[in-house]
């Protein structure tokens, strides 16, 4: 079943997750560079485990997987996608739009779920 990543409204923060029983630390950033026609800026994270860097600076891309293209020893078990959560709509993915019951959504799919295995 995926799991949904939340992600907080504020332009740096940080989450702490378990997916597939580890625990993970992703730091959440507001570009200040990439913004949309309402000033909303893209977001990038980096994902860590135990105070080890696995993959900085991950562009949070809709409807795409963000970690499938990286070979990470440290993040094996799964991916993370960022995914409309319904319609359509032509809108990327800012912080005001993605999070819990936004229009965007970051979900963690183990491999089975994706059918990798």
């Amino acid at each position: 079943m995926a799991i949904e990543i939340p992600v907080p409204s504020i332009s740096y923060s940080e989450v702490n997750v378990t997916l597939s029983g580890v625990s993970y630390d992703i730091v959440f950033r507001e570009s200040s560079r990439e913004r949309d026609e309402n000033g909303s800026g893209r977001l990038y994270f980096d994902i860590y485990t135990e105070d080890t860097l696995i993959k900085a600076g991950v562009k949070v891309m809709e409807s795409q997987s963000l970690l499938a293209r990286y070979l990470l020893d440290g993040f094996l078990t799964g991916d993370i996608l960022c995914l409309r959560r319904g319609g359509r709509s032509t809108n990327v993915a800012t912080l005001a739009n993605v999070g819990l019951n936004k229009e965007y959504g970051l979900f963690y799919l183990t491999n089975e779920e994706l059918g990798l295995v």
